[in-house]
């Protein structure tokens, strides 16, 4: 590759506006494109800004040139597997997924590749919300934990992370890595509850009523168990292998639970009710609804 002064310039004029002026940024790459037609950093910069956008037609593209020019640009195949995935574009997806070394079965249907467990941050430039999910392939994972309802995504919700990790967990003495979350890809349509149980209800006993969510195939579980921590540590090494702290005496239990709609969830608070003859006395303090999405905090007696 011929050294091109102003290609370089623009280039690095690009990278320092593309947090303040992502605009600018993008026509900075651009023009460093044209002032170097063999060059792929620019090509990979404009893919950077449209991931980070979600715009990703453009991301696919700008991809597909990086490695066109560059076919060692790792970060491009990474970044152009995870455009191909956000648009279902599942042979480019292979394509991309294979150059960076990870078998993928031959087709052109959706890709699943079972990679384990692993957690991701749901908002990485908001509130520092963690949670749990299960990955599909490379790009993708659907969430296993219950999000906040404030957090807009539900349980089940299928993801697009990035593939860079930020901070880490460190679960059973191993370190695992936190992705960030780019965009949802499918949502479950699942509704979100913040439900306040009753002082007088056990821990064994909200085990029990977990297991009989579980059976159901939602999602339930306690707001000890919240992966919300203060930013400045979260994108660091935190340690997870602490059990939560236990609720104090007299004291209710918040916790989390998903469901199909607010009708079901009641329903089986009422089924756990007279399976343990022991009264919830379940109070739904936030909600997000299954079909609107909306967000709404109430004061609502079970």
């Amino acid at each position: 590759m011929t050294f091109q002064p102003a290609a370089w310039i623009c280039n690095r004029l690009g990278m320092a506006l593309s947090e303040r002026s992502p605009a600018v940024s993008n026509a900075c790459y651009r023009w460093a494109t044209r002032w170097n037609e063999s060059w792929d950093a620019p090509w990979f910069n404009l893919g950077l800004n449209a991931k980070l956008a979600g715009n990703w037609s453009v991301c696919l593209r700008a991809n597909q040139q990086a490695v066109r020019l560059n076919p060692d640009n790792e970060g491009a195949w990474w970044n152009l597997g995870i455009a191909a995935a956000a648009l279902s574009e599942w042979s480019e997806a292979r394509r991309a997924w294979r150059a960076s070394g990870i078998e993928c079965p031959p087709g052109t249907e959706e890709v699943f590749l079972p990679l384990g467990a692993h957690p991701v941050r749901l908002h990485p430039r908001g509130s520092s919300e963690v949670v749990w999910c299960k990955a599909l392939d490379p790009a993708r994972a659907r969430i296993a934990n219950v999000p906040l309802p404030q957090s807009g995504f539900r349980f089940g919700d299928i993801v697009l992370r990035d593939g860079t990790p930020n901070g880490f967990r460190v679960w059973q003495g191993v370190e695992v890595p936190v992705f960030d979350v780019l965009a949802l890809w499918k949502s479950s349509g699942m509704g979100t509850y913040e439900v306040e149980i009753g002082r007088s209800v056990s821990v064994d006993l909200l085990g029990q009523l977990e297991e009989l969510a579980i059976q159901r195939g939602w999602g339930f579980e306690r707001t000890a168990m919240i992966r919300q921590l203060d930013d400045r540590c979260d994108k660091g090494t935190v340690s997870a292998t602490s059990p939560p702290a236990e609720t104090g005496p007299g004291t209710a239990h918040q916790c989390l639970a998903s469901a199909p709609d607010e009708e079901s969830l009641r329903s089986l608070f009422g089924e756990f009710e007279l399976e343990s003859h022991c009264s919830l006395n379940a109070r739904i303090l936030c909600r997000l609804a299954p079909s609107t999405g909306s967000i709404e905090v109430t004061e609502v007696g079970s």
